[in-house]
């Protein structure tokens, strides 16, 4: 199956460095992708390293949801651990080496109706303190996206 880009709007993805409290959850990307049944499709999930210092701990992850169900943590050392891999379909990306940029994004494989929706990628500092987290709207159409601004 081909897959076409019919729209690209880009928006500067915005960075929280000083107005950023710890623990608030400040939304920093919504982004809206179309895909095509049995296709497989990559939601993107990024945040510059700053928003961790100094606030850094050994707790310090991603955790993915869908439709408000938790399905896999990402630690900061690449270390995904699944609570749902829907049957081996979600894939997710090695920690990139001494990058200003953490890489939590995932590939759906094989997408299917019940992977449509609304996913959040939360940036957590530890457990019960998130301090920013993106927004990713799955539909179904010919593959497209779009950045909005938050």
């Amino acid at each position: 199956m081909q897959l076409t880009v019919t729209e690209r709007v880009w928006v500067d993805d915005v960075v929280l460095r000083t107005s950023l409290n710890v623990c608030r959850g400040d939304l920093i990307t919504n982004v809206s992708l179309s895909t095509e049944l049995q296709s497989e499709v990559l939601l993107p999930c990024s945040f510059d390293s700053d928003l961790l210092k100094p606030n850094q701990t050994n707790e310090s992850c991603v955790v993915w949801t869908h439709l408000n169900t938790d399905f896999v943590e990402i630690s900061l050392d690449g270390e995904a651990k699944f609570w749902n891999n829907r049957r081996g379909r979600i894939e997710t990306f090695p920690k990139l080496p001494e990058s200003e940029l953490l890489n939590f994004s995932i590939r759906i494989l094989n997408v299917q109706q019940s992977d449509l929706g609304v996913y959040h990628c939360k940036l957590f500092r530890e457990t019960n303190c998130f301090l920013a987290y993106k927004i990713i709207d799955l539909h179904k159409g010919k593959w497209q996206y779009c950045w909005l601004k938050s």
